[in-house]
């Protein structure tokens, strides 16, 4: 991976993490906010600054999880529906690879790709590269910014002289001990201080204006430096360097401004009531006091915002004054333990909550009224393509049981038209593993190759024949197209008007004997090499219409054992443009096959649903794209539940996926769907069980 290409994939992870923070910060806040003011003549000062504290955190980690996610998760439990994955029926497994047989041959590994030896050309910078330099630009000028106000501060700390509590009318350890303080305390003074200020994040320090036994009487001294060694006691000097730090980061989040400036109002009103609950001073002395103060901070240093002084201006001084002098008022300084709980389950319920994922991807099920009769019945490894000309969903083949309980392969194609399953042929090639597409250009369904079942054997006949669906029949166009494949993929490619055949392998005898690297297009008649190399073995191909480029998913199939599915499987991406083929991504890691996989054509992801991980002998409902190199799950509501080899395609006009089928212990005939919006990445799933 080019540098260039490094920074728009780091850019596209930026701005998602950025735009994941920011709603679900926004909408936590909105949340949070209503309830407060809701609360706030009731809850204490303390209370609330805890409150938009976990607010301050909750901006920085972005959630994991819906409120109806967790419901739903919750309930699940008492659901017979598998929710992650099931073991695979190793009866089946057995079946479907032959009595005796380990998979497809005993070779040790499947066939190389070739991978192209040109290398593509460099992509340009994308925008979100662009956007993410010049918020760097700006982060760094403000870190730099803060490093120098806090070194400024540590400056002016250095440039003090220890107090005299030898001559200083308050005894400053008794405060220490009133206050719950245990760590040593640096009082200081020095002619620059003109109010009394608390620094230090572990190692705290006090400075205190020179004048101030002669100034202030010892009733009102005692009320202001128990402030400030509550803001010792709840280390917010941690908590305002917190909120520098995001500040800097998120400089453009309106509600980081709105958490800040509360965190700095009620941290002032808190030590407020701090301070009056532990003195033995009149309330007109502390108004008193405070009122001085203020008269007399205004030479106070600018550079540095590190310390926590009585005086804040940003916390409105005379609303401050007037609760100070409130005798109506109840004083309350300490969280009660029902506070404390009720902080603990917000910090457990808002940290991880996700607005994005409770409104973005907000699912249900909806069931429409098909009768069993009426619908295909259960079946896996059919497949799936629309037909635009007629707006329908075409499916055609896959296994089945008979009559007999006796495992088939399927000749019955179906239409689905978003409503109903209509059968509208059982003449077709009985077929599973094979090729299908819709060819726009002539308005029909072209299909190649596949296995039949015959007797059991799921392998008995392996075809290269080739055939068209112009709507109403199947006509077989060409016998031998050349040598017998499964697992290949076709697609249409718009540019030249052709069907590209892609991939595919020869299995003999349940021995994988070779794959297919070259790509055929279809003249209607025959099949022409169109370009040589590229992916092999088990493929899923796509038209993206953004990059004009076809995309390929491979999924190798390696032989690591002699037991019922004792293999792994590795994942190649392809992209053809179309003169050459370059391989993307090189099967490092393992994957699921027989996915359900899909392009989504709004953000040109791949999507992928279920599957087998065979060395687990597990069967998922992982619901997965692909992005920045790897597979990331996608969290939705509702969902499928465990199954492989279903079938699923596109609807172009509706904008949606249709799923249908599969197996997970046994075969399936449901059908879903899965509506995806957004320009960001799958933003807005909604599956829905018809």
């Amino acid at each position: 991976m080019s540098g260039i290409e490094w920074l728009n994939v780091v850019s596209e992870k930026w701005a998602v993490y950025l735009a994941h923070c920011v709603i679900d910060s926004m909408v936590i806040c909105l949340l949070v906010g209503l309830l407060w003011y809701a609360i706030r003549p009731r809850a204490s000062a303390k209370f609330g600054y805890f409150v938009f504290v976990i607010l301050l955190l909750k901006v920085i980690i972005p959630g994991q999880y819906s409120a109806t996610t967790y419901i739903m998760g919750f309930l699940s439990e008492f659901r017979s529906t598998p929710s992650q994955s099931i073991p695979m029926d190793a009866d089946k497994m057995a079946g479907f690879f032959g009595p005796g047989k380990s998979g497809f041959g005993d070779q040790g590994e499947g066939p190389t790709p070739a991978v192209s030896s040109t290398q593509p050309m460099l992509p340009p910078l994308s925008i979100l590269s662009w956007l993410m330099a010049a918020w760097l630009m700006i982060v760094c000028a403000g870190i730099i910014r803060l490093a120098w106000i806090f070194r400024c501060t540590h400056w002016f700390i250095r440039y003090t002289e220890p107090l005299d509590q030898k001559s200083f009318p308050i005894h400053l350890e008794n405060l220490q001990r009133i206050s719950n303080i245990k760590r040593p305390v640096r009082w200081v003074t020095a002619p620059w201080v003109k109010s009394p200020a608390a620094m230090g994040w572990f190692r705290p320090v006090i400075a205190l204006p020179k004048d101030m036994d002669k100034t202030l009487t010892p009733n009102q001294i005692q009320w202001i430096l128990l402030h400030e060694l509550s803001h010792i006691t709840w280390y917010d000097s941690i908590v305002l360097l917190l909120q520098k730090i995001v500040l800097v980061l998120f400089f453009f989040h309106p509600a980081v401004w709105w958490i800040c400036w509360n965190i700095d109002q009620l941290r002032e009103y808190a030590c407020d009531d701090d301070a009056l609950a532990k003195t033995d001073a009149s309330l007109s002395d502390c108004g008193e006091g405070f009122l001085s103060v203020a008269k007399q901070s205004n030479g106070f240093p600018a550079l540095v915002p590190a310390a926590l002084g009585i005086i804040d201006y940003k916390t409105m001084i005379r609303k401050r004054l007037m609760r100070i002098l409130d005798n109506q008022r109840k004083v309350r300084s300490e969280l009660s333990f029902s506070a404390m709980a009720v902080l603990v389950a917000m910090m457990v319920i808002a940290i991880p909550f996700s607005g994005r994922l409770s409104f973005a991807q907000e699912a249900f099920w909806r069931k429409l009224d098909i009768d069993q009769s009426q619908r295909p019945a259960p079946r896996e490894h059919a497949k799936m393509v629309y037909d635009s000309k007629r707006d329908v969903m075409i499916l055609h083949g896959g296994v089945q049981r008979n009559a007999s309980n006796q495992e088939v392969t399927s000749s019955e194609t179906w239409e689905f038209d978003g409503q109903t399953w209509k059968l509208v042929s059982d003449e077709g090639p009985d077929r599973w593993y094979f090729g299908l597409a819709y060819d726009e250009s002539t308005g029909k369904t072209v299909l190649y190759g596949g296995f039949a079942v015959r007797d059991g054997n799921w392998q008995a006949e392996l075809y290269d024949d080739t055939w068209e669906w112009d709507g109403a029949n199947w006509t077989r166009v060409e016998e031998h197209s050349g040598d017998p494949a499964s697992g290949l993929a076709l697609v249409y490619y718009p540019p030249l008007q052709i069907v590209l055949r892609i991939g595919g392998f020869w299995v003999k005898n349940y021995k994988w004997e070779k794959g297919y690297p070259n790509t055929y297009e279809w003249d209607g008649q025959y099949w022409i090499q169109f370009a040589q190399g590229g992916p092999t073995g088990i493929c899923n191909a796509f038209y993206d219409e953004k990059s004009d480029r076809i995309l390929v998913l491979q999924t190798d199939l390696v032989t690591v054992g002699t037991g019922v599915g004792d293999f792994d499987n590795y994942l190649h991406l392809w992209e053809f443009d179309g003169f050459q083929w370059t391989q993307t991504h090189q099967g490092v890691e393992k994957d699921m096959v027989f996915k359900s996989v899909g392009l989504n054509p709004i953000t040109s992801e791949l999507v992928s649903f279920g599957g087998i991980l065979f060395r687990e002998s597990l069967k998922s409902n992982l619901f997965r794209k692909w992005t920045g190199g790897r597979w990331e799950e996608i969290v939705t509501d509702v969902k499928p539940g465990a199954r492989s080899a279903s079938a699923m395609a596109y609807d172009s006009k509706r904008s949606r996926f249709i799923l249908f089928g599969g197996s997970d212990t046994q075969f399936l005939n449901d059908t879903w769907e899965l509506q995806i919006g957004g320009a960001s990445g799958v933003s807005n799933q909604l599956w829905t069980l018809y």
